[in-house]
């Protein structure tokens, strides 16, 4: 027999869990988003709707407690390493983050207010190649690619998240800490997973269509569509993938105990 597949969960976040299973995946971020879409909910308001009846509909799609738990991607460094965690062995602690960036290459104008943006996934849809000439005759052979990428907006920080950095570098960050000694770290950092337990708190899909065109110096055309869902975070998770073990639970202010 051979090793267990491990599928995306589709039913309530197993909040009572202390151990999720192996190679524990959450949500995909794709169904909810198709979910939400599909929701008659999700319509936006109607000349016909009064906003009294439109508060009344955003109002019955929160009751819902419409919560999902994403992976957060790993750091990976420019050979693949995880970078995900790090060790300070003079203090015995292993440290990671969850970041939300306040900046984002391009900003979405549309968006709502928030605290900032975080990446769950990129998928690549196709690409292509061809030799572009600029106006003074210089070829090059340029890659044009079409992207689908899917990220959470950080509607409220629920007493996890903190303001950090300056300027370019200013994010909601929600710092992990965990106490060890070096041979437990050695074992657990690249084994160690977080996500992200959140209600989402606005039946809409807000999408954006971005296009980077290529250069003398930067032969990529890239064509993107972006989509954000605006969450609420409950809890942040960080476990053991191998065994789904969690290690560190951390838990908001306001956590709603319901499941999607």
């Amino acid at each position: 027999m051979g090793p267990a597949v491990a599928h995306y969960i589709t039913g309530p976040v197993p909040l009572d869990r202390t151990v999720l299973g192996p190679h524990f995946l959450g949500h995909d971020i794709r169904a909810v988003v198709r979910r939400i879409e599909e929701s008659p909910l999700s319509k936006p308001k109607s000349e016909f709707e009064t906003t009294a009846q439109y508060a009344a509909r955003m109002s019955a799609f929160r009751d819902k407690d419409f919560q999902c738990v994403f992976i957060i991607p790993n750091k990976t460094d420019a050979y693949g390493t995880s970078q995900q965690f790090s060790y300070d062995a003079d203090g015995q602690t292993l440290t990671s983050s969850v970041s939300f960036a306040l900046m984002r290459i391009p900003e979405v104008a549309s968006l709502p207010g928030h605290h900032g943006f975080l990446m769950i996934r990129a998928d690549q849809k196709r690409e292509e190649h061809y030799v572009g000439v600029n106006a003074f005759g210089v070829r090059r052979n340029v890659t044009r690619s079409y992207d689908d990428t899917y990220e959470l907006i950080l509607a409220d920080t629920n007493g996890i998240f903190g303001p950090s950095g300056e300027g370019a570098y200013e994010a909601s960050e929600a710092p992990i800490r965990l106490p060890m000694g070096a041979d437990q770290a050695r074992d657990l950092k690249p084994n160690l997973q977080i996500a992200i337990v959140c209600t989402v708190t606005s039946p809409r899909v807000y999408e954006d269509f971005e296009t980077e065109n290529a250069t003398v110096t930067s032969p990529s055309e890239d064509h993107t569509r972006a989509r954000f869902i605006a969450i609420r975070p409950d809890q942040v998770w960080v476990f053991d993938r191998r065994t789904g073990r969690i290690v560190l639970r951390m838990v908001g202010a306001d956590s709603a105990s319901g499941g999607q």
